[in-house]
């Protein structure tokens, strides 16, 4: 049996690199040899779409998305062919726009490996995807249960409805020419691999901006500078309008 978790960066040692994570196990119980298990998890990293899939083991965590990671996470699961795969919202940290394809590779992947999975999710739309049946449960108790397509095209209890409603956020916008952070022309890089190129926020006081990308397109490393927790270059950057860079480099102070 094994466990695809909601969290993919608590799942992974940061001083390893992914592929001898994802083989560890088929080698320490002696299903393959070291040399297989890592052809195959290059095979399981190109049949969940990883982008660069031959050499992307090769890499840390901390050098993947989180989108990516979580990925690599369900190809490490799948390394020891096991006979049940439990998938705990394995979905929530990556994008629209990869999540349809991705769930179509653990699905395809189950059905390639004569494996049983059990898809834990909240989202019905998702799981649609994924899933032959579906139950639900509420407060511990079950709900209901039935074929996919019946569930989506009648579902019965009230609950169960409720799953598919869109409740729409009606919100006041809000205009302020205060800027509380901006920055400008921001460039990172990791070793050689540019994921940051000339990239530009202004987020005003009381406002919240929303940074909106497909995985690995740079949207965690764009916090990670602001915070100053990786340093790189930028134009410009401003706090509630003092400068708070030096020599072009971030200065941080975490009270």
């Amino acid at each position: 049996m094994a466990y695809v978790a909601q969290s993919a960066a608590a799942a992974f040692n940061p001083a390893h690199r992914l592929i001898e994570q994802t083989v560890e196990a088929t080698v320490r119980e002696r299903i393959k040899s070291e040399s297989e298990a890592r052809a195959d998890a290059v095979e399981l990293y190109h049949s969940l779409q990883l982008p660069m899939a031959d050499t992307i083991g090769l890499r840390y965590p901390h050098q993947v998305s989180g989108g990516q990671l979580q990925r690599v996470m369900t190809a490490m699961a799948m390394s020891p062919r096991p006979d049940l795969i439990i998938f705990d919202e394995p979905t929530t940290a990556l994008d629209v726009t990869t999540q349809v394809e991705v769930l179509a590779s653990m699905r395809k992947i189950v059905e390639r490996f004569d494996t049983a999975a059990i898809y834990i999710t909240h989202d019905l739309a998702v799981v649609a995807q994924m899933a032959d049946r579906i139950k639900v449960l509420r407060y511990g108790e079950d709900v209901e249960e039935s074929e996919t397509r019946k569930m989506l095209n009648d579902p019965k209890h009230p609950y169960t409805k409720s799953l598919w409603s869109v409740r729409a956020l009606q919100k006041t916008v809000r205009e302020s020419k205060d800027l509380m952070l901006e920055i400008q022309s921001v460039n990172a890089s990791y070793g050689t691999m540019r994921v940051l190129h000339d990239v530009s926020i202004s987020v005003p006081r009381g406002t919240t901006v929303a940074v909106v990308g497909e995985s690995g397109s740079g949207k965690s490393t764009t916090a990670r500078v602001v915070t100053g927790l990786l340093l790189q270059r930028m134009a410009r950057l401003y706090l509630m309008g003092m400068s708070c860079l030096r020599n072009s480099r971030i200065e941080t102070k975490i009270n």
